[in-house]
């Protein structure tokens, strides 16, 4: 499930307090300079004259590094480096920064501080808060965005809780590199900077041994540059099939990997895993991780997610210069297992009911029992389409956004007559996109109210996102709106009804919306983080934020476990429609 939140935090400066020197003692820091590009925009859509795809890259500017002497493919600088390299990438007019190479703040033109980062040397750590997306985008321009995503929707965000910690802390006492404070600046690989602050950032660097670019999505060093067409990637792939993966560079990736997996894992103690370095120690996988073997390298940090198995966590894109040019997703054994239930239902449901897909998996026929009273649609994904304003398409949105679509289906079931029980499966749903769960909450409630109660783990904050929608466009947010007072609703689950496909059904269920029916949904309870390796290899993993319940001001827990259905149904009963409406009928005598 994909969230994209337009929060601030309204942070202070002076969060913790520096320690004293330690210096750099007998090691002597060698001085070489890169000249960094930016590609933060090369994923972008954009065709020259001749349709080619291709961009010429633009000197950012020239940036002295720092060489170990016993890594000399690792890039060293300062935090003031760093920041400076943040700023002059994403900062608009009107915001200004401030590092003296121990606290890093944006503040935006009234002087209000909205991102902070301090390093705490002693306790190897940094703390931040805030989010740096603040000062790439007008705020009305994000705006703008969720309002295409929610259209018909009004929509309100608001904290509930604050812990008394109000900072993300990253630790790095595990961290297996050299790293250094000196004159009160950290020094350390630019890689470890990507790594801790990598999510309030969103930008990486990758090295390519003679330029250093910089990225915000890996799609962007896949795109052909430059006169010769070939794209950075393409580049170091060269690079690394004369040379081979250097040692050096072989641990710096397996160390982002831990810091980043150590700090930002939201499942660590759902699972029982103290230290997500000791856990792979353990399993033998870090030794393999820096294997000279190209092969056994891939496979191993494949089985670093695989043995997390909990369906959010693996690998997302694979880069040509990692030998592998596949483009797939890589997880554990649940999704297999998942995926083979997935298909026996859907070819069980086919069997039964027949199926006319759209192009976005969403069925046109709403079937209904021989009494009648009983109606039943199926939907497999959330999915919203990014042209919603357009009016002469309104008409058809039904076919490829899911809030339209259940709007068009209960029209159908209400124009039908007669109906009391309405069934909504579930059973295959893999989940998406947040925001459109949570306006299908509100379209399915009796009080025209959808929620969504995030819990950040680090900073023991619990915000809420809430809409209310005008499905009949009167301009009025009301009951009129909803058809949770219409009909007795029903979800029907199974462990394929994973991430917002378990959302919609465990939040509908605890605010008694709707019963479930079937078998107990899958989990899948924390916000997907993502994150960027050095090589170029992009991951994904259950974040900190965690998928909350509220009421009455109280949190509850255990949105991972799943909804337990109301009335338990066999596999080979969850598509027999009189069946399910006698055992609902028995259930309500």
């Amino acid at each position: 499930m994909k969230k994209r939140s337009i929060l601030l935090f309204v942070v202070t400066t002076g969060m913790l307090t520096a320690c004293s020197c330690f210096g750099i003692n007998t090691v002597k820091l060698s001085d070489t300079t890169r000249t960094v590009f930016n590609l933060t925009d090369l994923s972008m859509p954009g065709l020259g004259e001749d349709g080619a795809t291709n961009r010429n890259l633009i000197p950012h500017k020239e940036v002295h590094f720092k060489v170990h002497p016993s890594y000399e493919n690792v890039l060293y600088c300062d935090f003031v480096t760093y920041a400076e390299l943040v700023a002059n990438t994403f900062l608009i007019e009107g915001t200004r920064y401030e590092c003296d190479g121990t606290t890093f703040t944006i503040q935006n033109s009234d002087g209000q501080t909205f991102f902070a980062a301090e390093v705490n040397y002693k306790n190897k750590m940094i703390a931040y808060a805030g989010n740096i997306t603040s000062a790439r985008l007008d705020q009305m321009e994000q705006v703008a965005a969720l309002g295409t995503l929610l259209v018909d929707a009004k929509v309100t965000q608001n904290t509930i809780k604050q812990g008394e910690v109000l900072y993300t802390s990253v630790y790095f006492k595990d961290y297996d590199f050299p790293i250094y404070y000196q004159n009160n600046k950290l020094i350390a690989p630019l890689a470890f900077f990507d790594s801790a602050l990598g999510s309030a950032l969103s930008l990486y660097h990758i090295d390519g041994f003679a330029d250093l670019v910089q990225y915000s999505d890996q799609s962007a060093i896949e795109v052909p540059i430059t006169t010769d067409n070939k794209s950075v990637a393409q580049k170091i792939q060269a690079y690394y099939e004369q040379n081979g993966m250097p040692e050096d560079l072989r641990l710096l990736e397996r160390e982002s990997l831990y810091l980043i997996m150590d700090n930002f894992y939201g499942l660590a103690a759902h699972k029982h895993i103290k230290s997500m370095t000791n856990y792979y120690d353990n399993l033998a996988i870090s030794d393999a991780l820096l294997s000279k073997d190209e092969a056994t390298r891939n496979y191993s940090i494949f089985e670093a997610f695989a043995v997390l198995n909990d369906d959010h966590s693996g690998i997302t894109k694979i880069a040509p210069h990692w030998g592998d040019k596949a483009e797939y997703s890589h997880r554990g054994p649940l999704s297999v297992d998942r995926r083979l239930l997935s298909q026996s239902l859907v070819a069980e449901r086919n069997a039964t009911w027949g199926t006319t897909p759209t192009a976005y998996g969403v069925d046109e026929q709403v079937r209904y029992s021989t009494s009648g009273e009983t109606a039943y649609f199926y939907f497999d994904g959330f999915a919203f389409d990014k042209n919603l304003y357009d009016p002469d398409n309104r008409d058809n949105l039904w076919h490829t956004d899911s809030y339209f679509y259940f709007l068009h289906q209960f029209e159908a079931i209400k124009a039908h007559g007669g109906v009391k029980n309405v069934i909504i499966d579930d059973s295959c749903n893999g989940g998406g996109v947040i925001g459109i769960a949570v306006k299908l909450l509100a379209l399915i409630s009796k009080d025209n109210h959808g929620s969504n109660f995030t819990y950040n783990l680090k900073t023991g904050t619990v915000s809420e996102l809430a809409m209310q929608v005008d499905s009949n466009q009167d301009g009025q947010y009301d009951q009129d709106d909803v058809y949770g007072d219409d009909f007795n609703i029903y979800i029907l689950t199974s462990p394929n009804s994973f991430s917002c496909g378990n959302i919609l059904p465990v939040s509908a269920q605890f605010n008694g919306t709707a019963k479930i029916i079937g078998k107990k949904s899958g989990g899948g309870e924390c916000v997907v983080g993502s994150a960027q390796l050095p090589s170029g290899r992009s991951i994904v993993h259950s974040s900190i934020e965690r998928i909350v319940l509220v009421k009455d001001g109280r949190v509850y827990y255990g949105v991972e476990n799943g909804a337990t259905p109301d009335i338990d149904l066999e596999y080979y009963q969850f598509y027999n429609l009189d069946h399910v409406e006698t055992v609902i009928k028995e259930a309500n005598q």
